[in-house]
């Protein structure tokens, strides 16, 4: 009996227009209609989630984390995700290529901001010390 897994996994990111050259892009979060994602979803591609501001949640990996002005959340190849938003979020999202940081990091592991071990918490303006 085949394992078939539910959940949307986008391959390569929907928001790149070439995506058989997909290394990576950067897309404004400010006036998308397809932001934020409160359905859980996985990435075939490294994530990084920089909101400037939203209210809510972020379920990642069956963790649930707050969604504040200025956090910034780190998303690896095959993490389980969804997050929501009580206002219109603004921000960015970074995606990268696995096949471009294997061009700089040989080996996976060694990418420690993107390593599930530490993707708990989220970086927070808070975190770094400042009001």
């Amino acid at each position: 009996m085949r394992n078939i897994d539910p959940l949307p996994n986008f391959p390569v990111s929907s928001f790149n227009a070439d995506a058989d050259a997909f290394l990576f892009d950067l897309v404004r979060l400010d006036g998308r209609d397809d932001v934020p994602r409160p359905f859980l979803h996985r990435h075939g591609y490294y994530h990084l989630l920089w909101i400037s501001q939203a209210r809510g949640q972020h379920l990642l990996d069956f963790e649930t984390l707050a969604v504040t002005p200025h956090s910034v959340f780190f998303i690896a190849p095959g993490q389980m995700h969804a997050w929501n938003s009580d206002i219109a979020p603004t921000g960015y999202v970074l995606n990268f290529s696995a096949e471009l940081f294997l061009q700089i990091y040989p080996r996976p592991e060694d990418i420690p901001f993107f390593h599930v071990a530490n993707a708990f918490p989220p970086f927070t303006k808070a975190l770094r010390g400042r009001p």
